[in-house]
């Protein structure tokens, strides 16, 4: 068997199983329902992806450049190219602007001090600070932050939110 045909024999099973996850794990995240390691298995099959892509190609070459000499084809690379090109235009306008509002106001949660949280969640800032400090935050204080709690790690601020929106004690 020659290395053409050995390459040949895995180049589409691989861009075939690689599309499904990348595919599966890709909805999840967009929809915010991963779980698991399945933005881990998004980012490094991805990675790979690119490898398996360039596999594919070089078995596939003569097909492939069959496909650019075609205005379909070149009209398919040319859009995924301009569509490229705009991943990389800043949203929105000035700094702090543009994006997801959700993500803006959750931003603005996790810098804001537990007193003013106790505030908005009508209880008192002792008892939210006592709260977390039992769910072992032994940082917790008036003045801290979800971010600074939480080092920033957005998995563990929303762990974080959890303890803090559990119904308050007595």
């Amino acid at each position: 068997m020659s290395a053409q045909s050995t390459l040949r024999k895995f180049a589409t099973p691989l861009t075939i199983g690689a599309s499904l996850l990348l595919g599966v794990t890709g909805i999840l995240l967009f929809f915010h329902a991963n779980t698991g390691l399945n933005k881990l298995a998004h980012e490094w099959v991805g990675l790979a992806f690119v490898a398996i892509v360039a596999l594919h190609v070089a078995v596939n070459w003569r097909p492939f450049l069959g496909h650019l000499k075609r205005p379909t084809g070149q009209a398919a690379t040319a859009l995924f190219a301009v569509l490229l090109a705009l991943t990389f235009l800043p949203l929105g306008g000035a700094q702090g602007q543009g994006g997801r509002p959700d993500f803006a106001l959750l931003n603005r949660v996790a810098a804001a001090p537990l007193d003013t949280l106790a505030v908005v969640l009508n209880e008192s800032p002792e008892a939210l600070a006592e709260r977390l400090r039992d769910a072992g935050y032994a940082g917790a204080d008036y003045d801290a932050s979800i971010a600074a709690l939480a080092g920033g790690d957005r998995p563990a601020q929303m762990e974080l939110i959890k303890v803090i929106l559990a119904t308050p004690r007595g």
